[in-house]
């Protein structure tokens, strides 16, 4: 058993979950007037799935705002204290250092790994949502078991569904007409542009934390994204994509939001 079987197998209650999501949101869309089958309400019930999920999340971010927060506000402390031993380089010397450093954020509870909570719960999220539609034609085809909610009829009907002319379960390379291609690049394109959320992260980090090692991290994610986007959008379904760009949209959206009302002190929209 490979890797990805392994992790398809770890995932598999998720991709339940996920499943039984999808068919709870077509089922309202339809009760709404859309139509039953194959047809848009499918890519639709994929964006409900991303809005549903950041709604729940909510709560993390407004923790992830505030961690965020307290490790910049740290840093010029955090940086006197890395200034302190670099001129020691033995172990016990860079011990020291690390013990002090987690000192200073366990008393002012700043926990670095706060800011990333709700992009680590995402992830296994969205893995499930491509395993999911990657398994569509072998449910439609009777080879593999009903899927949650999704069973021979149903798995068919998703992967005939298309929204903006191309079918969900459709990717960069399996598609035939140019204007699907088109509209994939078009989505590929939007997702690396939702990255102008980094732009406006500077501006609500402080003079002290740009030179930090996690904001470096933060600048590298423009360059590397993009990248990431390309090959997935040559791989990936298209219902992944649009998970994906729902999810982004939403990030800058966020980004937003935490320039109004979570400003860092000494950034530039912490002045403002």
């Amino acid at each position: 058993m490979n890797f990805i079987n392994i992790l398809n197998h770890i995932l598999r209650p998720l991709e339940w979950v996920v499943a039984q999501l999808l068919t709870l949101f077509h089922h309202a869309l339809v009760t709404f007037g859309m139509t039953a089958g194959p047809s848009p309400a499918w890519g639709i019930a994929i964006m409900c799935l991303v809005l549903v999920i950041r709604i729940c999340l909510l709560p993390l971010f407004l923790s992830q705002m505030r961690a965020m927060q307290r490790i910049q506000v740290l840093q010029p402390q955090i940086q006197r204290i890395q200034h302190k031993y670099a001129a020691r380089k033995d172990p016990r010397s860079k011990e020291a250092m690390q013990r002090e450093i987690m000192a200073l954020q366990q008393r002012y509870n700043a926990n670095p790994l706060g800011s990333c909570l709700p992009s680590l719960i995402q992830a296994p999220i969205l893995c499930s949502l491509f395993y999911t539609l990657q398994s569509l034609p072998a449910i439609a085809d009777g080879n593999a078991e009903p899927l949650g909610g999704i069973d021979h009829t149903m798995a068919g009907d998703i992967e005939s569904s298309s929204i903006f002319g191309v079918r969900i379960a459709d990717s960069f390379g399996t598609v035939a007409s140019p204007q699907s291609r088109i509209i994939i690049g078009v989505a590929v394109a939007l997702m690396c542009l939702t990255l102008f959320q980094w732009m406006l992260i500077h501006r609500n980090t402080s003079k002290d934390a740009m030179f930090s090692p996690q904001f470096l991290v933060q600048k590298m994610t423009v360059f590397v994204f993009p990248a990431i986007y390309v090959v997935s959008g040559a791989t990936l379904p298209f219902g992944v994509l649009l998970y994906w760009l729902t999810n982004n949209l939403w990030n800058l959206g966020q980004t937003l939001c935490q320039l109004r009302w979570f400003p860092t002190p000494g950034s530039a929209a912490g002045e403002r």
